[in-house]
């Protein structure tokens, strides 16, 4: 985690679905400081909701790491749980991906 004398890291993200519905689940610009960002997203009519939690912490490198977990529940009652780490560098894009039977998901980060 970063100081409170460290400035803000501004973290724009996007977390995309392929293969069951192709489309950007939850995006959007947050600073993060000194502590872990979550975001808890229902679909509007649907059961289906989106559990995304980051944290931020640099290295002794100058690199930024971002500790992902994201959650997923569909209005089917099947869940996807994923836990990337990250290794950022302030403006470079980042992304990563899981898969399965028919389905993925990519998280986008870009640190500012």
């Amino acid at each position: 985690m970063r100081s409170a004398a460290s400035p803000a890291l501004g973290l724009s993200y996007r977390v995309i679905r392929s293969g069951d519905g192709d489309g950007v689940l939850l995006s959007g610009r947050a600073d993060v400081v000194n502590h872990a960002m979550h975001i808890h997203a229902v679909a509007p009519h649907s059961a289906a909701e989106e559990d995304l939690e980051m944290e931020a912490r640099s290295t002794d490198d100058g690199a930024i790491v971002i500790r992902v977990e994201y959650s997923e529940r569909g209005q089917d009652g099947a869940g996807i749980k994923w836990q990337p780490e990250m290794r950022v560098a302030r403006g470079v894009p980042v992304r990563a991906e899981v898969g399965g039977s028919g389905w993925s998901r990519a998280i986008e980060l870009t640190v500012q």
